[in-house]
């Protein structure tokens, strides 16, 4: 027969095995989300043409600001067979490129 501290013993060392349980899934939950967020905001961030550096040009008139000052310079420097030079994303006549500061 158990004593009436080895029941409590059983139920404490269960109770805190279901514990530990349920923070580490609490925490691998949270994890994922966390690393999912941080992705989408970089996808946000990231220039559209290198997929590496930091968007930092605005287009004028679209306003896209999609590019990385390399890509931005690439695509001014590469006009269509018009003269023209074309956003990535909508296609429209660039005018003129500015400086955006994200951060």
């Amino acid at each position: 027969m158990s004593s009436p501290n080895t029941n409590l013993e059983v139920s404490m060392s269960s109770f805190a095995s279901r514990l530990q349980a349920f923070v580490a899934n609490e925490w691998e939950i949270a994890n994922k989300e966390f690393t999912k967020r941080i992705e989408e905001i970089n996808s946000k961030i990231t220039c559209i043409i290198c997929m590496e550096k930091e968007r930092s040009v605005v287009f004028t008139p679209c306003q896209h600001a999609v590019v990385c000052k390399s890509c931005a310079e690439s695509i001014m420097n590469s006009p269509d067979a018009a003269g023209n030079k074309h956003c990535p994303l909508c296609r429209s006549k660039i005018v003129d490129t500015n400086k955006v500061y994200l951060s």
